[in-house]
């Protein structure tokens, strides 16, 4: 199972579209919803991770570490830089372009660095189907406690429940709301304890079935990109957005792993994202 890897990087898009995009899907309507941190340059925060897959334990470091600015509005590089317990390094450095342009169009960049390997940047624009662009949000059930430090609010097959605690982590004492995102379906469940002052994410702590993520450090100021070479640039014009996860990127391909061509756009994307979600 996968859900280890593929929630770090959710944590890092999360943060970019908490703080850039207007929301979609808001799980928390009707409870006291947490507020986002405010995200800043040079603010970094630090995390260790234990999970069920050796390769996907180690130490993660979530950064702003850039800034950009495309007509008049300020947006952000985000870094995440994952440190395994095996040795291996992965780094994705990613900015969102949103709502630059007109025509429901979308532009990203997104540079990965696998060790010692050539940094690549991909540079390619989004275009939004108009059955996703008009999909709507599902309606919660009512939440059946208001005004209290304890709320709760049900969607079909999953339940949140929102109530204050404080608790320790090795980056210091922390008064969160603690978030529990229950998968009646699936009969999983995460646990996050959230607070507005730790920079990006706002996550002291989070505990799913298959991992467990401690804050080890944080800070405001001061951090810098770990891809410090030039990367090679790739561009691949239009495209429409994939429908399936990452790792399906694998699936129903006519060349084998062996075969990939390095000077293709879509096998030098392939390989840069498996050396961040893996195989």
């Amino acid at each position: 199972m996968k859900a280890s890897r593929l929630f770090l990087i959710a944590i890092l898009a999360v943060s970019v579209a908490w703080s850039q995009m207007p929301p979609i899907f808001n799980p928390f309507a009707g409870t006291k919803t947490p507020q986002p941190p405010k995200n800043t340059l040079g603010a970094w925060c630090e995390y260790k991770i234990k999970a069920e897959e050796e390769e996907a334990s180690g130490t993660m470091k979530l950064s702003i570490v850039d800034e950009d600015k495309r007509e008049g509005k300020s947006l952000y590089w985000f870094e995440l830089d994952f440190k395994n317990d095996e040795g291996d390094r992965n780094i994705m450095k990613m900015l969102t372009k949103s709502g630059v342009l007109e025509d429901k169009t979308n532009y990203y960049s997104v540079v990965v660095k696998h060790n010692d390997e050539q940094a690549l940047e991909f540079e390619f624009q989004i275009t939004e189907e108009e059955a996703e662009s008009k999909a709507q949000p599902q309606k919660p059930i009512e939440p059946s406690s208001k005004g209290s430090e304890s709320a709760e609010t049900s969607y079909p097959g999953n339940r949140v429940t929102i109530k204050t605690e404080t608790i320790k982590v090795p980056a210091g004492k922390f008064k969160c709301q603690h978030i529990t995102v229950e998968d009646t379906v699936e009969n999983e469940r995460i646990d996050l304890w959230f607070t507005p002052d730790v920079p990006i994410t706002g996550i002291v702590k989070m505990v799913s079935d298959d991992m467990e993520a401690v804050l080890l450090s944080y800070g405001w100021q001061g951090a810098k990109s770990a891809i410090t070479e030039t990367p090679k640039k790739v561009s691949f014009g239009k495209i429409l957005i994939p429908q399936t996860l990452p790792d399906k990127l694998e699936e129903g391909g006519e060349k084998e792993e062996d075969e990939e061509d390095e000077d293709n756009p879509k096998d030098m994307l392939r390989k840069g994202l498996k050396s961040i979600f893996g195989k």
